[in-house]
């Protein structure tokens, strides 16, 4: 009979999948750069849902004040925290732009839509119907739809096929779209942004949708500059950051006069279909 070796079995080695990368192992089906995407985005929406119900909290203790002179409700010492976890929430879908389809990304955001719900009945104490629970499960059961039926996301995009999509018929038309939107609701929103819930989202969304494209371009950028270092002698990403940064503290500023006007309960799933 042959010799029977003794030599011990050896596991095969368990490595992160490098992006762009042809490295093979159990991580290639386990953990992707998608799965981090969307552990990502879902912790970022709980963020922003708790700092939405906590930012509405302190306008309804700013309400219920009734000494002179008021502390403005910016001045509170909860508002700056309330500001600080919608930024850093922001900061996790911005990262998870990066890894995972923004198709597959703002779906996601029906996790605020229902932690909110729950905080803003057993929190806020604001009523909660059945049409509410209706709602939620309508937006979970749309957001399942289109995250099954999502478009995989672009892999090659280089500098010079950013500039040729963004410069393309379909997308100046929708640029121009979005530019008429967003000058009509913003001329409209001091007169009428405390009657109509739409405005204020409105705006959230026609700005996000702005936010949406500059920082998944960064965030691809970023991940790819190892595979291409012109990226860093590029003027694109540096005429994106600044779109990024001021439609981003936009969308904060009109989300917090919705939330100052109306129920967190409205408030968040209005913003969240409409910016999907």
């Amino acid at each position: 009979a042959p010799a029977r070796s003794h030599r011990p079995l050896r596991a095969a080695p368990m490595t992160w999948v490098p992006f762009g990368g042809k490295t093979s192992s159990i991580w290639e089906h386990t953990f992707t750069p998608l799965h981090l995407g969307i552990i990502l985005a879902v912790s970022g929406n709980l963020l922003i849902a708790c700092s939405l119900a906590l930012q509405k909290w302190v306008h309804m203790a700013f309400e219920r004040e009734d000494e002179e002179p008021r502390l403005a409700a910016r001045a509170r010492t909860l508002f700056p925290v309330a500001l600080l976890g919608l930024m850093l929430g922001e900061v996790g879908n911005f990262a998870a732009f990066g890894l995972a389809s923004p198709t597959v990304v703002s779906p996601l955001g029906a996790v605020a839509v229902i932690a909110n719900a729950a905080i803003a009945f057993l929190v806020l104490k604001e009523r909660f119907y059945l049409r509410n629970l209706l709602g939620i499960v309508v937006t979970v059961l749309g957001s399942v739809v289109v995250v099954l039926n999502a478009p995989p996301a672009v892999e090659d995009l280089s500098l010079t096929s950013f500039k040729t999509l963004v410069t393309a018929p379909p997308s100046l038309i929708y640029f121009a779209v979005v530019g008429a939107g967003i000058l009509l609701l913003w001329l409209s929103e001091p007169k009428f942004g405390h009657r109509y819930l739409l405005l204020n989202v409105g705006l959230c969304s026609l700005l996000g949708s702005i936010t949406v494209l500059s920082s998944s371009a960064i965030s691809h950028f970023i991940t790819h500059l190892g595979e291409d270092p012109s990226v860093l002698r590029s003027p694109i990403p540096y005429l994106l950051l600044p779109v990024l940064v001021s439609t981003a503290v936009l969308q904060l500023k009109h989300l917090n006069l919705a939330q100052k006007h109306f129920d967190s309960s409205a408030v968040v799933p209005v913003y969240y279909l409409s910016f999907t």
